[in-house]
C-alpha cells in the first residue's frame, strides 16, 4: 500500500475500522457546548476544528482503534497533528474547489502565522516536510459518486506545491470520485489535489479527517503541542482550514 501511496498519493483502507471503534471515534468527536470551533447551521453541528486539543478522549480513541497503527503502517512512526469533523448533509451542504492541504497547526512562537483559527496558529510548512504528512480520513458513512464523496487527481502530490491558476487550469475530467464505505479510511499525501461537490440526497457523509507526523520540522516552525504533553518528538506508543 505504501507503494500505491508514493505513485498515486491516495490509497483506501477497507473495512478499517470496525462499528465499536466507529462509534467510539464519533462521541469523540461531539461537539462541545459553547465551543467557537463547531460550526452549525439550521441546528446541525457540521464541522469542528482543533479537536486534538478540545476533546481529551479523541487521541485515546485513535490509538485504541487502530487509526494511529495505521498511520504508522505508512510512516514508521507516527503522531497526529491536527483533526477535523466534517458532516455534509442536505442541512449543511457544500462543495469545495480544487486544492491542497498546506496549512498546519504550529506552536506559538515558533514561526510567523499565515492565519489565525479558534486561537490556533496555521502556517505553510516548506514542501518537503508536507511531503512527508499523511492525511486519514476515517468514514462513518459510505459515500457514494452523488454523497459529496472526495475526488482527487491521481499522482498531482508530485508536482509539489501548487499555484492558484495551476489549480485552476486542471480540467474536472482530471478528479476521481472516492468511493467508500463504512470504516474505510482514505490515506492522502496533503498536497494531493482535491475537491468536493455538494451532496445530491439525503443522509450524513461524517468523516474524522486527521494529520499525522512523523517526527518535527526540521526546516521550520514546530507542530503545536498536544494538551499535557509538551512538544512531541516522537509518536506515543502505539496501541493498537479547509473543508473538504
Amino acid at each position: 500500500m505504501l507503494a500505491m501511496l508514493e505513485a498515486s498519493g491516495f490509497v483506501c483502507c477497507r473495512d478499517a475500522v470496525d462499528d465499536r471503534a466507529l462509534a467510539r471515534l464519533l462521541g469523540a468527536c461531539a461537539p462541545i457546548a459553547g465551543l467557537e470551533r463547531s460550526r452549525s447551521r439550521s441546528g446541525a453541528t457540521y464541522g469542528i476544528r482543533g479537536l486534538l486539543w478540545s476533546s481529551t478522549r479523541l487521541r485515546f480513541e485513535l490509538e485504541t482503534s487502530g487509526v494511529s497503527a495505521l498511520a504508522q503502517s505508512f510512516l514508521g512512526a507516527a503522531f497526529p497533528i491536527d483533526a477535523i469533523f466534517f458532516d455534509k448533509q442536505l442541512d449543511a451542504n457544500w462543495s469545495v474547489p480544487g486544492h491542497q492541504d498546506r496549512l498546519m497547526p504550529i506552536e506559538t512562537g515558533t514561526g510567523v502565522p499565515k492565519t489565525i483559527r479558534n486561537d490556533v496558529a496555521y502556517a505553510e510548512p516548506s514542501t518537503e516536510t508536507l511531503g512527508e504528512l499523511v492525511v486519514l480520513r476515517v468514514h462513518f458513512d459510505a459515500v457514494g459518486p452523488d454523497d459529496g464523496a472526495l475526488e482527487v487527481v491521481p499522482g498531482s502530490h508530485r508536482r509539489g506545491v501548487l499555484e492558484t491558476d495551476a489549480i485552476r487550469a486542471v480540467p474536472l475530467s482530471d478528479y476521481r470520485p472516492c468511493v467508500v464505505g463504512r470504516g474505510d479510511v482514505l490515506v492522502l499525501r496533503p498536497l494531493l489535489l482535491h475537491r468536493s461537490g455538494r451532496r445530491a440526497s439525503a443522509g450524513h457523509r461524517r468523516v474524522l479527517h486527521i494529520v499525522y507526523a512523523a517526527t518535527q520540522p526540521s526546516d521550520g516552525p514546530r507542530w503545536k503541542a498536544l494538551p499535557h504533553s509538551g512538544l512531541q518528538q516522537t509518536p506515543p506508543s502505539p496501541s493498537l482550514g479547509r473543508r473538504s
